[in-house]
């Protein structure tokens, strides 16, 4: 059984918080939290967020991220981005903090298709209207192919991977496995014996074998362990419990 600290965990990557897009992309592929940022699940905050966790009578848990220190919002931007501009963010406790898109217009900027709808962690987001799940399906993909997807309200669900093989047919490898471990949502998993299993093909310090758990034979990650990780890519960020 997975902990909801570490289900927490695999989430937050999902929603890059506190990242950079560099460490985005590494973590989801390491952790599973791939899911459905391409069709309506990730909120995608690159400069912070909120992740105090717990619902449903659940314990709060905190997490420790890589977080952009700020004076007012505007130092929180990415450049470009309507998604993250100085209305998507407020600066509290002096780091940056992701509030989701604010209107449909910021997120058509990715096509007409796309509305600020769905939530996750209980921030707006932006996802993709459907008809039908056909209208969800990403290119050649199978975690991201019609059976991935739900259309609810007319808004792309995904529903995670399905099969180890999805995981596996993408080229990473057989140590890939399909578990339900982001609050039930299936996402793909690097399987380990140890932790040292987990980092590959990175030379992120906030990705390499302290950053990991093996749980339940899971690659899980434990987020960064030091100020000095999250300012090793230049950037301005403290290691914050969220």
């Amino acid at each position: 059984m997975i902990s909801t600290r570490f289900a927490t965990v695999l989430f937050t990557l999902l929603l890059a918080t506190g990242c950079s897009d560099d460490a985005t992309n590494d973590g989801q592929s390491q952790g599973g939290g791939s899911g459905g940022a391409n069709n309506g699940s990730g909120a995608g905050s690159n400069n912070g967020g909120s992740n105090n966790g717990g619902s449903g009578g659940e314990p709060e848990v905190t997490f420790p991220v890589c977080l952009q220190q700020c004076d007012t919002p505007a130092d929180c931007v990415i450049p470009g981005s309507t998604q993250y501009d100085e209305d998507n963010y407020a600066c509290n406790d002096s780091y940056c903090e992701y509030l989701g898109c604010q209107n449909d217009g910021e997120c058509q900027t990715l096509g007409a298709e796309w509305r600020c709808g769905g939530q996750a962690l209980g921030l707006p987001i932006c996802v993709r209207t459907c008809s039908n799940p056909s209208d969800c399906a990403q290119g050649a993909d199978p975690r991201f192919d019609e059976n991935n997807y739900a259309c609810n309200n007319s808004e792309c669900e995904w529903l995670g991977c399905q099969s180890d093989s999805e995981c596996q047919s993408t080229g990473q490898g057989e140590d890939w496995a399909c578990a339900e471990v982001l609050g039930g949502v299936p996402n793909c998993v690097k399987t380990c014996d140890v932790r040292a299993d987990c980092p590959f093909a990175t030379n992120d310090v906030r990705f390499d074998e302290d950053n990991y758990v093996c749980d339940d034979s899971l690659c899980m990650w434990a987020g960064c362990q030091s100020d000095a990780e999250c300012k090793a890519g230049g950037d301005d960020r403290d290691c914050v419990e969220r």
